[in-house]
């Protein structure tokens, strides 16, 4: 196998301006295992674990924005972007933290990237940054934790995606059954 795209998709709100708007997304994920060997379920796993607990249902935020000490009070997950989170840095992001998690598993060749607000124009995202915008640091996205905000209170182990046991037959040596010894 060279590679296969996996889809997937999320809901959540935006803050844009001085409005918060209700958005869906959709992603497909191009991904190549390093070889035959490489766990590529667990890497799957985790990027399934960030945008079923984190990205799903959540609020994106440019860091800066005056209400982000209100709505950092709300049950809700904070995604905090370095600027208002369009569609395209969103991506960049995204593709980041996903080809963070998963490089012991796969490589991520590209992220494709399009919503409901975007009205579906889809963005692709192949290199860490064509964005102007620095990304590197100290950030969320360029973390090896099970979190999209700087800090993590749980590790892969605990959640059991650090590592996972995959298929290894082993073979035992059986007896004959002989039918006339009944």
């Amino acid at each position: 196998m060279n590679h296969f795209i996996w889809p997937n998709q999320f809901a959540c709100s935006v803050v844009l301006d001085n409005a918060i708007l209700p958005n869906s997304y959709n992603l497909q994920l191009g991904i190549e295992p390093h070889d035959a060997k490489t766990n590529v379920t667990l890497g799957c796993k985790k990027i399934k674990f960030l945008i079923d607990n984190f990205l799903h249902g959540s609020i994106f935020v440019e860091q800066e924005h005056p209400i982000v000490k209100v709505v950092d009070t709300l049950d809700n997950q904070i995604i905090k972007f370095p600027t208002e989170p369009w569609d395209y840095l969103i991506g960049t992001v995204l593709f980041n933290k996903f080809k963070t998690v998963t490089e012991n598993h796969f490589s991520i060749l590209f992220l494709h990237i399009d919503s409901a607000m975007g009205d579906h124009v889809q963005y692709s995202v192949t290199e860490e940054s064509s964005f102007k915008i620095e990304l590197k640091g100290d950030k969320w996205w360029n973390k090896d934790i099970p979190s999209c905000t700087n800090t993590s209170e749980k590790s892969w182990e605990s959640l059991k995606l650090a590592s996972s046991r995959q298929f290894v037959p082993k073979i035992i040596q059986g007896g004959l059954y002989n039918q006339n010894e009944d």
